[in-house]
């Protein structure tokens, strides 16, 4: 930039050859040349050729810089660059113009937009010239099959593989290779076991081919998600310490992520909470670091789940809108059928049982587009957290009962998307069961009456003040402490009272309140009064 033209101009000239001979086509995207060139000499020439007007050469030395900003990222100012090549090529430079496509399929791709992405991928397949290579043509189907997974469409998606796979012949071993990785990264979602016997067929071409890092690394990551998803977690755990030494010699902050994500949902599924947010927490940085909206969305769910599991709803909350923010502008379906879920879920949990609705309705609205069974089960599952809600407020036992066949029938899945959901809420069942076993309070509304554990009904119609403090005290959110002063305000609302006699007279009314059978069942500490957290209590309205 210091020199004058004419320097610039000579040195351009000696780059340009170095630069963009030979020519890259298809094998970029699944067997990248090994960086030999800085990118600042790489954007310098081709920022060069587009002055020039040589778009071709341009392209050529950015397609140099894709495998650099792949899995790093930041995407936006290669994005820009393809951009401006995109717009200089000729109507008649079809392959380039394919090229230039599928690159930037990749970049909205790596970005979590999979409906741009395919727009892209089936640009570039238009662009093809009638006689181009069979194996550009493979790729170009391979691509439109991921971004059409992505976007869940498997009747489109499979036969797309299907025509990629018949394009390549038995010499083209690495491309192969890389189609079975794409493949078994959508069938992950329905079969994880059809996933892993793919993915290790195509790795065993690799390790005898190819032992580059930056190969090897996202088909590993694969085959961690199907062991992990077929819950095999010993056996997931042993790819994640290779990808890990993997991620020590290449410039990847999506597998960084990515492999940290996978440590969380084996801490998570076996219960280690807090260890899994640690892990969640390193997916999170890397991940923005990356750009993916799409897996940083995946990560701040795998925060909120973590944090509801540990009792902290406010954090939760915020996560899972955090999670919506990023994932419903990209219409990724499931994992915003998986946010709208935990959002309802945590509704059900504070007694917003109408929001609550409105949540799993519209889970279960979108996952209905979705031709993925398991989704619609997840859901079906997940919103048995509402249920559970409802049944509490107004006890039913046959409707208890038949809360605890559907959760029997679903755990006996072995899919991923039913198995974590299942686990959870047959936690949250089992957690209210034992509170139910131990002490059940059932409380009038108004506190005009209560029955304990079943036995006889205790009626406190002529004893107004017990009434008002018990309704208080019933409904309070499980756990939470009353002050002395929101006690009496309760029994004697708008009255005043003489220092010191307000202490006297909470105490007194609450010592008649355990004599009258809620001995056992009511907690003072420093001034402080609640029902025991581990009472059910359930509240009914006046008929």
């Amino acid at each position: 930039e210091r020199s004058d033209d004419e320097p610039r101009r000579r040195c351009f000239e000696r780059l340009r050859d170095h630069v963009t001979s030979p020519p890259l086509g298809a094998s970029l995207f699944y067997d990248p040349p090994k960086p030999s060139t800085p990118p600042g000499t790489l954007h310098f020439v081709a920022d060069q050729c587009l002055r020039m007007n040589r778009p071709a050469e341009a392209l050529q030395a950015l397609l140099r810089l894709h495998s650099r900003y792949g899995r790093r990222g930041p995407h936006a100012s290669y994005a820009t660059l393809l951009t401006r090549v995109a717009a200089r090529l000729s109507p008649e430079a079809r392959a380039e113009r394919a090229l230039c496509a599928l690159a930037q399929a990749e970049v909205e791709g790596w970005r979590g937009h999979f409906a741009s992405a395919l727009r892209l991928a089936e640009r570039a397949m238009d662009a093809l010239p009638d006689d181009a290579d069979p194996e550009i043509r493979a790729v170009i189907d391979t691509t439109c099959a991921r971004f059409a997974g992505g976007a869940y469409e498997p009747e489109r998606c499979m036969p797309l593989f299907e025509r990629a796979f018949a394009r390549l012949g038995p010499d083209h071993d690495r491309a192969r290779a890389w189609l079975q990785q794409h493949v078994a990264q959508f069938v992950v979602m329905h079969d994880p076991s059809e996933a892993e016997t793919r993915i290790e067929t195509a790795l065993a071409v690799l390790r005898r081919a190819n032992d580059d890092p930056r190969v090897l690394l996202p088909m590993l990551t694969v085959l961690a998600t199907s062991r992990v998803a077929r819950g095999a977690h010993s056996a997931g755990a042993a790819v994640l310490r290779e990808c890990e030494t993997l991620c020590e010699q290449v410039d990847d902050e999506r597998s960084r992520g990515y492999v940290a994500m996978l440590w969380g949902v084996i801490d998570h599924e076996a219960g280690r909470v807090d260890e899994a947010l640690g892990w969640y927490e390193r997916a999170l940085q890397h991940l923005r670091e990356a750009g993916s909206a799409w897996l940083t969305g995946l990560a701040h769910l795998g925060l909120a789940d973590a944090a509801l599991e540990r009792g902290e709803l406010d954090e939760s909350e915020a996560r899972c809108a955090k999670a919506l923010e990023l994932l419903r502008p990209l219409r990724e379906q499931v994992t915003t059928v998986w946010a709208l879920c935990s959002m309802g879920t945590l509704c059900a949990r504070r007694g917003k049982l109408e929001d609550a609705k409105k949540y799993f309705d519209d889970a279960g609205r979108i996952a209905r587009t979705v031709p993925v069974d398991a989704l619609s089960d997840a859901v079906r599952i997940r919103r048995l957290e509402l249920e559970i809600a409802q049944t509490c407020e107004a006890w039913d036992e046959a409707r208890w009962q038949g809360i605890e066949a559907t959760l029997r029938e679903a755990s006996k899945a072995s899919h991923f998307g039913l198995r974590f959901p299942a686990r959870r809420v047959s936690a949250r069942l089992e957690s209210l069961r034992a509170r139910a076993s131990r002490s059940r309070l059932v409380v009038d509304a108004e506190g005009r009456w209560f029955v304990r554990d079943g036995a006889e009904r205790i009626d406190l119609r002529r004893r107004k003040r017990l009434a008002r403090v018990l309704a208080c005290l019933a409904s309070t959110p499980s756990g939470e402490w009353l002050s002395l002063d929101e006690i009496f305000a309760a029994g004697w609302p708008g009255e005043r009272c003489v220092p010191g006699s307000d202490v006297n007279r909470v105490h007194v009314t609450l010592s008649r309140l355990r004599s009258a059978g809620l001995d056992g069942l009511l907690e003072s500490d420093s001034g402080r009064f609640r029902l025991k957290p581990d009472t059910l209590v359930v509240l009914e309205e006046a008929a």
